[in-house]
């Protein structure tokens, strides 16, 4: 018996007593519940599973969409493109209407320190690419009392004269033309001469004042504006300032240079002269004198 009471007192033997007890109660357990067991397990490692995918789902249908059909797809695109049509016509129409509003106030105050003049508002509608001397079309005719002859501004100044009326439509020759023969003065000198333009100084947007006595004090920097001699166009309109000055050999004078105060290359709503104090004076007292001196012979 002591053999047995040394083995029972082995510290050993105690642990591996112990296993063996322990691993035979796990398996009595197993056998008996061992379904439960198996479920309870498989629960309690695939319900955190099944609640972080569920979780993944839930966020995903609040953050895409539904899925649409073609047929849907098409018809939001359809409808996108028309709104941003609608919104780039809105668009236009506010800064043309808002353009339009700047002009109308530019041309109240323009009437209001030219009262005597009469004027008709139009727009550049085309331009002739061919045209060397940048004349245009303006939206303005004959149905709105537009003449060959009218004087064409803006509320910077002088810009040509119109040669050509239709209904609907007139053309307009720019100050840029040697076409145009306009009477100006510098207003510094008092010195006058003819407003004609040539190729050479067109392509850089000048124009020339020709004629001018040889005798003169314009300068660089002097304003140059028409004179109304004729009786074709307002007197005192502002033309230009004076570039340079110079000497023409071909008409024996002095001549000058002259930067327009309109971009006539890039100008977009002008005003049609229909009527200002002294129109055609000169030209009625020219008639009159001539059917004087036919009743006289």
């Amino acid at each position: 018996m002591r053999w047995i009471s040394g083995i029972l007192k082995n510290t050993t033997f105690r642990i591996l007593l112990g296993f063996i007890l322990i691993s035979a109660g796990s398996a009595l357990y197993v056998s008996v519940y061992h379904e439960n067991l198996f479920s309870y397990v498989i629960c309690k490692t695939v319900l955190p599973v099944q609640n972080f995918f569920s979780e993944i789902y839930r966020s995903a249908n609040d953050i895409v969409p539904q899925i649409k059909t073609s047929q849907e797809m098409e018809k939001e695109i359809s409808d996108l493109k028309s709104e941003v049509r609608s919104l780039r016509e809105i668009t236009a129409d506010y800064y043309e209407l808002k353009r339009k509003n700047i002009q109308y106030e530019k041309y109240l105050e323009f009437k209001k320190k030219r009262p005597e003049v009469s004027f008709i508002e139009a727009s550049v509608i085309g331009r002739d690419p061919s045209e060397l001397f940048y004349e245009f079309t303006i939206n303005k005719g004959k149905e709105a009392g537009v003449c060959e002859g009218n004087s064409v501004i803006t509320e910077n100044g002088f810009v040509g004269c119109v040669y050509k009326v239709e209904m609907g439509v007139a053309k307009v020759r720019t100050i840029l033309s040697p076409d145009i023969k306009l009477s100006a003065s510098d207003i510094s000198s008092g010195d006058t001469g003819i407003i004609s333009g040539n190729i050479k100084l067109c392509d850089e947007g000048l124009t020339g004042l020709t004629m001018i006595p040889i005798q003169n004090s314009i300068k660089e920097g002097d304003m140059v504006t028409t004179t109304g001699l004729s009786g074709m166009y307002p007197k005192n309109l502002l033309v230009g300032r004076i570039k340079s000055v110079g000497y023409d050999d071909d008409n024996s004078s002095s001549c000058a240079v002259v930067e327009p105060f309109e971009n006539i290359r890039k100008v977009r709503d002008i005003l049609v002269v229909v009527g200002f104090e002294g129109k055609g004076e000169i030209a009625k007292s020219v008639i009159e004198k001539k059917t004087e001196d036919e009743v006289k012979s």
